[in-house]
């Protein structure tokens, strides 16, 4: 199997340069009939590059399955299909979708069905079937009920991607393990029990799940986080050049009021991935989620990082300084939309919108970066 889509891939990337080549070597029979003006040919090779090279990452709080604003109730599934619904009518499909507040397991749901009842509204408005790289999540107490298992979670269009998450020769620990702390690899929320008719969409999930974490324990209650969690990808046009993702959910230390130890946590995770990974980056590495601060505070904290999208309150997508992390290609924001609608309701209860349009408590932030600049 793991030949198969080796061998699957080295034809892909084949096709593609002969596409390239060919498309080239056009362009160049077609400028010899003007005087050589290969200005033309330039534009061409750069509008390539545009095309094959650029990326796009849509950030969202999804909120769990959270249905009551103020006096109104949107249902959580209704919620989700409003994300599907965007991308049917904008025509944008997100490379990344990363996700933070996943209600992965509960009394209330199976194993998977949220992430899966988003999966399969985008499918049917898309025609696109996204994979889950993970599904990272923590136990969050809720007295008599059933324990929830919540976390980050991050879809990806397999059309475009492929998860290429670097494997440690540690084993990782288990979705439930909180006896490690610091960073490292870490297995997902194993999908045991989703709903009848969801137990096909298990093979969405990449293998174990994994992705990198950096796990500490508050310093207010004792209990253990994920902290932020690593994966890395590289588009299928540019094999061995590597995306790096750093998705957030900004936990602060209510003793100090400050985000401290899981900001400390996210400078050990990045500077070690960074360390001993970064020799493959195609740009510069994406740190999005939830901030939990706002957009006036946050370089502080990254300093970095540039601001690449930011919603009017704490959900954001940061780009790496090139300076500081030197890739092959500059990361340049060519679009940016805060979603579902740039709206804020003066009575504090809607983000985004009103109940008949929010997706969740938050607004959602779309970016768009290319190796140039412009559309």
């Amino acid at each position: 199997m793991i030949r198969t889509k080796y061998i699957r891939t080295i034809l892909f990337s084949a096709l593609q340069r002969y596409k390239l080549i060919l498309l080239i070597f056009s362009l160049i029979l077609f400028s010899s009939c003007y005087r050589y003006d290969w200005s033309g040919l330039q534009k061409v090779v750069t509008a390539i590059g545009h095309e094959y090279l650029r990326f796009s990452v849509l950030a969202i709080n999804l909120q769990g399955i959270h249905e009551g604003y103020g006096s109104d109730t949107a249902s959580w599934e209704d919620r989700y299909g409003r994300i599907a619904d965007w991308m049917a009518t904008s025509g944008k499909k997100p490379d990344f979708i990363a996700l933070q507040e996943v209600h992965g397991l509960s009394g209330d749901v199976k194993s998977y069905d949220t992430l899966f009842t988003l999966i399969t509204k985008i499918k049917e408005k898309t025609s696109v079937s996204y994979r889950i790289a993970y599904l990272i999540v923590r136990p969050v107490p809720q007295g008599l009920r059933p324990t929830l298992w919540a976390g980050n979670a991050l879809l990806y269009n397999p059309d475009r991607i492929e998860n290429n998450t670097p494997i440690s020769n540690i084993v990782p620990s288990n979705f439930d393990d909180e006896s490690f702390l610091g960073w490292r690899l870490r297995k997902s929320l194993p999908c045991q029990d989703p709903s009848s008719q969801y137990q096909a969409l298990c093979s969405l999930i990449d293998g174990d799940g994994l992705g990198w974490i950096s796990s500490y324990r508050s310093p207010d209650n004792n209990r253990w986080y994920a902290g932020p969690v690593f994966a890395r990808f590289q588009l299928k046009t540019a094999a061995g050049s590597h995306i790096h993702i750093y998705n957030v959910h900004v936990q602060y230390d209510a003793a100090v009021g400050q985000p401290i130890t899981y900001l400390n946590q996210f400078k050990n995770l990045s500077d070690g991935i960074e360390l001993n990974y970064g020799s493959s980056r195609l740009y510069p590495p994406v740190v999005l989620g939830d901030f939990n601060i706002g957009e006036a505070d946050i370089l502080p904290h990254f300093t970095d990082f540039e601001i690449a999208g930011w919603s009017r309150e704490v959900m954001g997508v940061l780009i790496g300084k090139q300076s500081k992390f030197p890739s092959k290609q500059q990361a340049n924001v060519v679009e940016k939309l805060i979603l579902p609608e740039d709206y804020e309701d003066p009575t504090g209860i809607y983000a985004c919108g009103h109940v008949g349009l929010v997706w969740s408590d938050h607004c959602a932030v779309f970016v768009q970066f290319s190796p140039i600049s412009g559309n």
